[in-house]
């Protein structure tokens, strides 16, 4: 997760710097989501609650260098806001994704 979050990111980040040396700041604020899947979300035999737990755990890692506003992990600079979004279709496995991140937050 945290190399595909940081190239994901980085792509962003230097497309911007790319247009603002072009066209110049606009001084507009952005918001750039990035989705993921739940990596190994119980396919082929794959454990569900794993697939879980590692991608809580590489949440809030990711999220240690980042703040939480409204339950998503921004990270503020100067051009844009950064969010993470797990795509999970699943309601039960999605709230089983947030439990997992608040019982690590808690620790």
């Amino acid at each position: 997760y945290q190399s595909s979050f940081q190239a994901a990111f980085s792509s962003v980040h230097n497309s911007n710097k790319i247009r603002n040396a072009t066209h110049g700041s606009n001084g507009i604020h952005s918001t750039v989501r990035v989705s993921s899947p739940l990596l190994g979300g119980g396919g082929r035999g794959f454990p569900l609650s794993l697939a879980i737990r590692i991608a809580a755990e590489e949440s809030m890692l990711w999220k240690d260098t980042n703040d939480l506003v409204n339950g998503e992990a921004i990270c503020k600079n100067d051009t844009h806001n950064e969010v993470i979004a797990f795509g999970i279709p699943d309601l039960s496995t999605a709230e089983s994704l947030v439990c997992a991140m608040d019982e690590i937050d808690v620790c």
